[in-house]
């Protein structure tokens, strides 16, 4: 199959984990759903959440300065992108005071690598990465969701609450943490934090176990994504397990 290129990032012809979850997803039994079709889609238009997240993402990790960026305004022209509803606005800014309220985050996060992009030249994947720390070998991901209780709800397995392997932000987090080991030679620690459009914020660490046998499904995907020619829905069962004993190292910004 014919992957179509990226040129977001550094070798347009390597793989990034968006492509790959376009096609390839799973539901929360672990059940594979793969949907070649997805690859040739138009590109989706974002919604007033995707916005709200990208925007965030941009004033936190690539000195895009929201305020001196984005107007407010009652209702949109549709040919200026700056232009933000009043509801987009307060949301952002919401999550802006949020993030910047947390003592220490902001002086941390400014310590880190933000937006580095890695590479694995055997797998051909490659991935940019929110915030890394190469002094602590750890990882952050940002997320703004709408909800924090649906976050959560995705986050986590229904049965015994543990982390969900098939959830979308574990298996990009194991992409991300993949990549690291490749180029730093250590496999970090990983955490997503997520500030919601009211301002709750959370941080999850991500157990390394959880990461690794997302990984493992992953591998499988890369190779069905480029390897399959057959262009029908079809699911698959996958055998991988949490394993609900791993506890993760504590972390902390000192």
């Amino acid at each position: 199959m014919m992957i179509q290129q990226d040129s977001r990032y550094w070798n347009n012809s390597y793989l990034n984990f968006s492509t790959l979850s376009k096609a390839i997803e799973y539901d929360t039994f672990g059940n594979r759903m793969f949907n070649p079709l997805a690859l040739y889609a138009p590109p989706m238009e974002q919604t007033d959440a995707m916005q709200i997240g990208t925007i965030v993402d941009e004033h936190f990790t690539e000195s895009i300065d929201f305020y001196e960026t984005y107007t407010a305004v009652s209702r949109r022209s549709g040919d200026d992108p700056t232009q933000l509803t009043n509801t987009m606005y307060s949301a952002i800014n919401t999550v802006i005071k949020s993030v910047n309220s947390i003592p220490d985050l902001i002086t941390y996060l400014n310590s880190t690598n933000a937006q580095e992009t890695l590479e694995d030249k055997t797998l051909q994947i490659k991935g940019k990465l929110d915030f890394y720390d190469p002094i602590k070998n750890h990882i952050i991901d940002m997320k703004v969701p709408g909800s924090i209780d649906n976050f959560l709800r995705d986050l986590y397995t229904f049965k015994d609450r543990t982390i969900n392997i098939y959830a979308r932000y574990v298996r990009q987090t194991a992409w991300y943490s993949h990549l690291v080991e490749v180029n730093y030679g250590k496999y970090p620690t990983a955490e997503l934090l997520a500030i919601a459009h009211n301002g709750t914020a959370i941080r999850i660490s991500i157990p390394e176990n959880a990461r690794r046998l997302a990984f493992a499904m992953l591998t499988e995907d890369i190779n069905l994504i480029r390897t399959n020619k057959d262009m029908t829905y079809q699911i698959t069962n996958t055998s991988a397990s949490a394993d609900d004993d791993w506890i993760d190292e504590e972390f902390s910004f000192d």
